[in-house]
């Protein structure tokens, strides 16, 4: 609890905003798919995140904070008659391959990729896996 109290928490989202720009750079030139960088958090805190982002889309959603969640993630929005899949078939396919990429499949047509626990360097090979799934 003490090392929690005393960890940079600013620092803390900076490397996961981090960490999900370089999935959102991995992926941005595939066809199909769109990318939003999504913040959670009270409008009040989001000077201390050092706004501005990582990306040009950032979006505000206040739903999660009510649920206990702060902090960024990915949505990746899918064109599923394009792809031929929709996104909980997607979200499967990462989650049972090797490596197995753990994201939610909130909608039929969309993914949230949530970095909160992502080791340091895990970020390239979530985006390579990702990348694969998705072409």
């Amino acid at each position: 609890v003490e090392r929690w109290f005393a960890t940079d928490h600013a620092a803390r989202f900076a490397a996961i905003d981090r960490k999900l720009a370089v999935v959102e750079q991995a992926l941005q030139d595939l066809p199909h798919i769109q990318l939003e960088l999504h913040m959670v958090c009270p409008v009040e805190d989001i000077v201390h995140r050092g706004v501005p982002p990582v990306s040009p889309h950032i979006q505000l959603v206040s739903t999660m904070v009510s649920h206990g969640f702060y902090g960024s993630f990915l949505v990746v929005e899918l064109d599923t008659a394009a792809l031929g899949r929709t996104a909980p078939q997607i979200a499967e396919e990462l989650y049972v391959g090797e490596p197995s990429v753990l994201v939610q499949s909130p909608t039929e047509s969309a993914l949230w990729v949530f970095f909160y626990t992502v080791e340091d360097g895990e970020e390239r090979i979530i985006a390579d896996r990702m990348r694969a799934v998705l072409r």
